[in-house]
């Protein structure tokens, strides 16, 4: 939307004017299992598939592992006093760096 933005245009508090997304520092947001988390350490290497690119394989590196669930960030997080817990598979964020861009199909955000 840069080209709708007029000289002189003010906006209102907390709304964004643009987007910058960059082509060249590219990661992947995961959120695996925590029962498949139980050997991965950061600096570790990683593969990646797409399915929108069957067969095209981009390799990586563990950049960095959550210290905790996405649930106990929540706002109201879930707290049980009944004492009747149900175990729920939590899912704990990592963010994995692309190491070969080149040659590759895009990736865009979201996939």
């Amino acid at each position: 939307n840069v080209d709708a933005l007029q000289v002189g245009k003010y906006l209102p508090a907390s709304q964004p004017a643009f987007s910058l997304v960059s082509s060249t520092d590219l990661w992947i947001a995961a959120e695996p299992k925590e029962t498949d988390l139980t050997y991965v350490r950061p600096g570790q290497t990683a593969t990646i598939s797409v399915d929108t690119y069957p067969g095209a394989v981009w390799h990586g590196k563990v950049a960095s592992i959550s210290p905790a669930s996405s649930s106990s960030f929540s706002l109201l997080p879930a707290q049980n006093t009944t004492g009747n817990w149900v175990k729920v598979v939590q899912r704990i964020p990592m963010r994995v760096t692309i190491a070969d861009i080149d040659g590759k199909p895009p990736l865009r955000g979201g996939m």
